[in-house]
């Protein structure tokens, strides 16, 4: 059992990267397996954090799926593709004379910064063709876009919580012709596209569409970001008081919780409940500040 922040290379499917950690001794087969999920799918082309629950450890994952994300963004402005990373072939615009478009080359870094500012708030988003939507109730839109069709999505709310410019450049080697390279932070909603992002700002920025060539989830559910960026990184009771209050709970509840007794409701005036016993087993938690039950786990879903 755990919940843990794995890391996945680029290059790699969020579903292989989670086959890749049942490799690990710790996870060697055993009589009772019950599965593995993640919280929140990154494209192969990306890298970063995803957040594994394993057996019981998956019980938690649904606390998460709504969390904020931040991402470390690489975008190619004077460039783009159907898929809007570097998975597809690369359309440039045609005119590299960028500071036609962005003023002198000095002023850049002040003109992206104050862009960013201007771009904090909730704003409704076009999802990328290339994405995981499901489209008529049944195929995903890039099974479509893989084909070649174009379907229409509709615009959904998107929330960008934090912005923050690094760098911009100018590339004149690595494609085939110039592009500007744009570096930045951003923390963002569930369910926002990054590349639905630099296809956009590329659009403002340029007059035609945007593309990344690199992306990096830092952090999710304001995790990970004082973790070495690699391998796997075991989720203790200390990681989750975030997200959850600590409440003892008797070794008489702990049998009754773990054998369908009835629970009376705590309510807590600062965040849902984790119900541990002295021995801080996780045990069960609650859903609400109202003191609900949430999930109980039969064994702790804490210990490797």
């Amino acid at each position: 059992m755990a919940l843990a922040l794995l890391w996945k290379e680029k290059g790699v499917r969020s579903q292989e990267a989670l086959g890749n950690l049942l490799q690990d001794p710790a996870y060697a087969p055993r009589k009772g397996r019950r599965g593995i999920g993640h919280a929140g799918t990154l494209d192969p082309f990306a890298e970063g954090w995803l957040l594994v629950g394993v057996d019981e450890g998956t019980k938690f994952l649904s606390v998460f799926q709504g969390f904020e994300k931040e991402y470390q963004a690489e975008m190619l402005i004077g460039v783009t593709s159907k898929s809007l990373d570097t998975d597809e072939d690369m359309e440039f615009a045609g005119d590299p004379n960028f500071e036609k478009f962005l003023g002198p080359r000095e002023n850049w870094d002040k003109k992206l910064s104050q862009f960013l500012e201007s771009k904090i708030g909730t704003f409704d988003q076009i999802p990328p063709q290339f994405s995981a939507i499901r489209v008529g109730g049944s195929k995903r839109a890039y099974d479509y876009a893989r084909k070649g069709e174009t379907v229409e999505l509709k615009a959904r709310p998107a929330t960008i919580l934090e912005a923050q410019h690094l760098s911009v450049e100018v590339d004149s080697s690595t494609y085939a012709q110039p592009v500007v390279k744009w570096t930045f932070t951003v923390k963002v909603s569930s369910g926002t596209y990054i590349r639905s992002l630099a296809r956009d700002w590329g659009q403002e920025l340029l007059g035609s569409p945007g593309m990344l060539s690199g992306l990096i989830r830092t952090e999710i559910a304001g995790l990970g970001k004082s973790h070495k960026r690699s391998g796997v990184h075991y989720l203790s009771v200390e990681d989750l008081r975030s997200f959850f209050k600590l409440s003892p709970i008797s070794f008489l509840e702990v049998d009754g919780l773990r054998n369908g007794g009835l629970w009376h409701a705590r309510p807590s005036d600062r965040a849902e409940l984790l119900l541990c016993p002295e021995t801080m087993e996780v045990v069960a938690f609650t859903q609400t500040p109202n003191g609900n039950l949430g999930r109980v786990f039969l064994n702790d879903p804490l210990r490797i």
